[in-house]
């Protein structure tokens, strides 16, 4: 899940597009569901993605995960830290 919120992230910050927690995970959860129903990815990659469950919201699909680590530092915030995790593991 996390290689997939940074790319979305990635594409967001090229484009100068702000978004928010709820925006990312619907992102996230609509990119899933539509890949799933093209046939784009096999069971091993689906699988290796979608390490983590969506649950449902009011507002749309949460990764818990996500929620929490959001709460807690901000999205700018879990944003710079992806950057930085992307750049040392290089």
């Amino acid at each position: 899940m996390d290689a997939l919120a940074e790319h979305i992230l990635g594409v967001a910050r090229i484009n100068n597009v702000s978004v928010t927690s709820l925006q990312l995970q619907k992102v996230m959860f609509f990119s899933l569901k539509e890949a799933i129903n093209r046939g784009l990815l096999d069971k091993s990659e689906i699988q290796k993605i979608y390490d983590r469950p969506f649950e449902v919201w009011r507002y749309g699909p949460v990764e818990r995960k996500f929620t929490k680590s959001i709460k807690c530092m901000g999205l700018m915030q879990l944003q710079k830290l992806m950057e930085s995790t992307r750049a040392i593991m290089r």
